[in-house]
């Protein structure tokens, strides 16, 4: 059974690699697995790839071309280095997702339900209904701009129709939803578009 094939520029997006391969039965096989190789192997018709940080340098977007994708995984891999050391067990995949970000692995209490872990994020993602009160905390901080890649995406705020609606001229579907979204929302919009712009947070208008 042939393995089916990664797209290349797509390797270096995810924080763990997946990839997909069809049985005999051509049931869909995943798997994930950190670890310091490119390649892990090839196992039950399963082509898998682990962290980049040794490849050559990949930026995290063409936004951010100093900011790389290398160094994020390396940290990562430094981290749950240490975690393992002292946890001494395997670790389920959100454990390595949560503890290959934490801010002192070395020190962290690490309790299920019990401890309040200080993280690392890589990139902070926002959806235009709560970055509002986001941006408006941070602007409150004082600080010039964002410690990490940030980014505001303008989606949870267009509403989708099925049927004809009034406040749409009786039309519906992506494009009426999209245009009444931008006409109804401007003031959102352009609060977070200059906010984002003046503080470095990267601004997905409506319809990206």
């Amino acid at each position: 059974m042939p393995f089916l094939p990664l797209p290349r520029p797509l390797l270096p997006r995810p924080t763990v690699w997946w990839a997909a391969a069809a049985t005999m039965q051509q049931q869909p096989v995943l798997l994930a697995r950190l670890g310091p190789a490119r390649l892990l192997a090839r196992e039950r018709n399963v082509l898998c790839y682990s962290s980049i940080a040794g490849a050559e340098k990949v930026p995290m977007s063409q936004f951010e071309p100093h900011e790389y994708l290398n160094d994020r995984y390396k940290a990562i891999e430094d981290r749950l280095k240490v975690v393992r050391k002292r946890l001494n067990k395997p670790m389920t995949l959100a454990e390595k997702v949560v503890y290959g970000h934490l801010d002192d692995p070395e020190n962290a209490e690490m309790k299920r339900g019990v401890s309040y872990l200080r993280l690392r994020p890589d990139r902070v993602a926002m959806q235009d209904a709560t970055a509002q009160m986001a941006m408006l905390q941070f602007i409150s901080s004082g600080l010039p701009k964002t410690m990490v890649p940030s980014t505001i995406h303008c989606d949870h705020l267009i509403e989708g129709t099925t049927s004809p609606q009034p406040d749409r001229e009786g039309k519906f579907g992506g494009e009426a939803d999209l245009s009444f979204a931008v006409k109804s929302n401007k003031e959102v919009y352009d609060f977070l578009a200059t906010a984002g712009s003046k503080y470095g947070v990267g601004f997905w208008r409506p319809g990206s």
